[in-house]
């Protein structure tokens, strides 16, 4: 009876000790995992400084419409776009609802061939499109879905704010999270995403809504189409890593381009960072949820301390069985692994508990106003890492104890039975 209720006591420790720290794991993991996996490897932030020397402001990296507009003149990249967030005033066709708000993107042509979005219907729009400032438009497969049901928007007209605009291509509800193209950080960076994508030329004719701050250092007479405020994002995608150092080459030699014409003074310092180490930059998980889960690993610690005691108490009371196996000829490498064994069980069970904690610390978690708090699920993956963490954590809270147990000498032990 004492081995059951020691044995259920290390399983609760275990289960709540990896249940409390594959929480904030899970939360983590959803905050910084790879957004596009299939061609992150091939998607660059270039970084080219516009603001002058000694300006501390922010927006030094981001792109002003100069500099955005000579980088995608100059075709240089396999592919590279232009963009920054929007918001627009959706009137419905026929008058089906009221009309409402929805946050969007302004982007440059190759945004959709770049980053592989999929199109469930229709597609991007051309390049020279771009150039004409047509009026067209591509939408995220939900708001296709709630202003046109089943039916495919491709070629109806659709207002927003105070113009019309042709549907060239529906989405297949694609929301990357985080929003790496958004050049967002923290909370800003998840959630329901871009509903829809208009040129961003065409939505500056337009006064279309801009969202994403602007960082001017200078005065312009419109700081949308200046060289003196920092309000774009620029990506580009490098297919090998010869075009990636033609590249940086490139940006260097733009830079000390722009400084005989007098811009750009500071020292040429250009770069290309990767997608995950821009993510990693823009520092997407907040510090209260890094303080949560530094608290979760020690309270994993303490549980694993409270476990190892557990074990060290439990193996000392099998030490009469343990002798009577060794006087029989057990060796010690067999009660080990007899104890290791009995420890990993444990460990299975402390994991299916963790994992049934972990969903309903998920569960709560969900319930938060953070729009993070949303992606917070167990996948398949963090699943089996719960379990394993279990299993490990089990295995080496008891090899001190199981060694301990197998010192025993067998004659002492059957001498004071």
């Amino acid at each position: 009876m004492r081995h059951r209720v020691i044995a259920g006591m290390l399983i609760v420790a275990i289960g709540l000790g990896i249940g409390a720290s594959m929480t904030m794991i899970t939360v983590i993991h959803v905050m910084t995992k790879d957004p596009a996996p299939v061609i992150s490897g091939s998607l660059f932030y270039p970084f080219v400084n516009a603001s002058p020397p000694g300006w501390q402001g922010a927006g030094g990296e981001s792109f002003t419409w100069a500099d955005a507009s000579n980088l995608l003149d100059a075709h240089r990249a396999d592919r590279q776009a232009a963009m920054a967030g929007g918001r627009a005033l959706i009137s419905p066709p026929s008058g089906r609802s009221t009309p409402f708000y929805v946050s969007g993107h302004l982007v440059t042509a190759e945004f959709f061939g770049m980053f592989e979005t999929p199109f469930v219907k229709g597609a991007g729009w051309t390049s020279q499109e771009d150039s004409d400032h047509d009026r067209v438009v591509v939408l995220n497969g939900e708001l296709a879905k709630k202003l046109f049901g089943s039916a495919n928007p491709v070629g109806e007209m659709l207002h927003l704010d105070n113009a019309d605009y042709r549907i060239v291509g529906v989405l297949s509800n694609w929301h990357p999270q985080p929003l790496f193209y958004g050049g967002l950080s923290g909370d800003y960076a998840f959630g329901e995403g871009d509903q829809f994508f208009v040129p961003l030329q065409t939505a500056l004719d337009q006064k279309m809504r801009i969202g994403g701050g602007m960082s001017c250092w200078g005065e312009d007479k419109d700081p949308h189409k200046g060289d003196q405020c920092g309000w774009l994002q620029f990506w580009v995608r490098l297919d090998s890593p010869k075009h990636r150092a033609e590249y940086l080459q490139f940006l260097n030699s733009y830079w000390s381009n722009q400084q005989q014409h007098g811009r750009m003074q500071r020292a040429a310092n250009a770069r290309l960072d990767p997608l995950m180490e821009r993510l990693q930059h823009l520092n997407l998980v907040p510090d209260d949820v890094s303080r949560q889960l530094f608290l979760a690993q020690l309270f994993l610690i303490v549980c694993l301390l409270n476990a190892v005691g557990l074990l060290l108490a439990k193996f000392l009371q099998m030490a009469p069985q343990i002798s009577i196996r060794r006087a029989l000829g057990a060796k010690k490498r067999d009660i080990l692994v007899q104890l290791m064994s009995e420890a990993a069980l444990v460990g299975v069970l402390g994991g299916a508990l963790g994992c049934a904690l972990t969903a309903f610390g998920l569960n709560l978690i969900r319930g938060q106003p953070d729009r993070y708090a949303q992606l917070a699920h167990l996948d398949v993956g963090m699943l089996s890492l719960t379990i394993g963490l279990a299993i490990f954590s089990s295995l080496a809270a008891a090899v001190v104890p199981a060694w301990r147990a197998c010192q025993i000498p067998p004659a002492l032990e059957l001498k004071l039975q």
